[in-house]
């Protein structure tokens, strides 16, 4: 079978990973086609694209940078709810692009129940058609490099690393004032915001804030294997964002053994056992009281990485995230034969992505 998977591959960003991860799950079986959303300036020339590779079926992340693409696909597609298209506000022209996408596709994903929920009581069309499938999270880190060495850090010094696009539903700015007071009572502290400014006016916005506060860095985005090794040497891993979905990179960190703070919102919670595998924090001034106290016990941050690590195991990993996508795909076609076509590439990037 000839499987499409459309995502936005914007580099540093969820759908970066998660996309082209279902590829390589779908690829031992069928022949992918994985295509970047902003390599299309209309939804013809998808349709385009479709009719040539002679695609069969489609997977598409995210209901509105691809669900409006999928519906010139002309071919059964799933669409795979991303997080922002369930919880960050839209313009009414952009929620109706989504309604047509969610009423169209044969079968809807959601990587957890808490989304599921959502999407249904945002499109009651969507009731009995969304799959839960967790994402799966696998890492390979660089060794040889440091962060801390790149940023000039000491041993000792406190690393506290955000990893957030710079956007708006990110919220990178909402730790900042507490942190600066923190360093200010404490020199080792350190707040380390890594990156795209993935909206370049909200971005200006944000490292001007940086630039004037103390004890607080920005690095724009690292090569995934780098970054995962600042994961692996960073005090604690945060995320601040108003909401999200299914954040891969808590389920890194986790997998990796590195203490999660987390602002407590729906997408965080589901895979956040308070105190357990990790902590919610709902102001600044609670992040920074819970994160003292883990710091300062060492059995206790050790006894939240190891239950973090057993629970990615047995929740997040790659054989059932891998059948689950394989199992959808032969629900798309139930007719189509699923094997691959001899003489062409198993995963091909269909178009390069223009500039945005």
């Amino acid at each position: 079978m000839n499987v499409l998977v459309l995502g936005c591959l914007t580099d540093a960003t969820g759908n970066a990973v998660t996309a082209p991860r279902i590829a390589r799950h779908l690829e031992p079986e069928h022949r992918v086609v994985l295509a970047d959303a902003r390599a299309f300036r209309s939804p013809s020339e998808l349709h385009t694209l479709v009719r040539h590779e002679r695609i069969d079926a489609a997977i598409g992340l995210h209901a509105l940078l691809a669900g409006p693409l999928m519906l010139a696909a002309d071919v059964p597609y799933a669409l795979v709810f991303g997080g922002t298209d369930l919880y960050e506000p839209v313009h009414n022209l952009h929620m109706r692009q989504m309604s047509q996408a969610v009423a169209s596709a044969e079968c809807l994903v959601a990587f957890s129940p808490e989304n599921q929920a959502r999407a249904e009581s945002l499109w009651p069309s969507a009731v009995g058609r969304v799959r839960c499938i967790p994402q799966a999270v696998e890492v390979e880190v660089d060794e040889g490099y440091s962060l801390r060495r790149t940023l000039g850090l000491a041993d000792d010094d406190v690393l506290l690393l955000l990893p957030a696009g710079l956007r708006q539903v990110k919220d990178p700015l909402h730790l900042i004032e507490a942190v600066v007071a923190w360093h200010r009572t404490d020199r080792r502290v350190h707040l380390v915001l890594v990156g795209a400014a993935l909206e370049p006016w909200y971005a200006d916005h944000v490292l001007g804030r940086v630039a004037t506060s103390a004890g607080v860095h920005y690095v724009p985005s690292l090569p995934r294997a780098r970054f995962l090794a600042a994961v692996c040497e960073a005090a604690v891993v945060l995320n601040t964002s108003l909401g999200e979905g299914m954040c891969g990179v808590i389920l890194e960190a986790m997998q990796l053994g590195t203490p999660v703070v987390a602002r407590r919102n729906p997408g965080n919670a589901a895979i956040i056992s308070h105190g357990r595998t990790g902590l919610l924090y709902e102001t600044p001034q609670d992040f920074v009281r819970q994160t003292n106290s883990l710091l300062a016990n060492k059995p206790y941050r050790e006894r939240i990485g190891e239950a973090a690590r057993r629970y990615v195991d047995a929740v997040h990993a790659m054989a059932p995230e891998r059948r689950a996508y394989l199992t959808l795909v032969r629900d798309l076609c139930p007719g189509v034969s699923r094997s691959r076509t001899s003489d062409s590439e198993s995963l091909i990037t269909a178009c390069p992505p223009r500039p945005c």
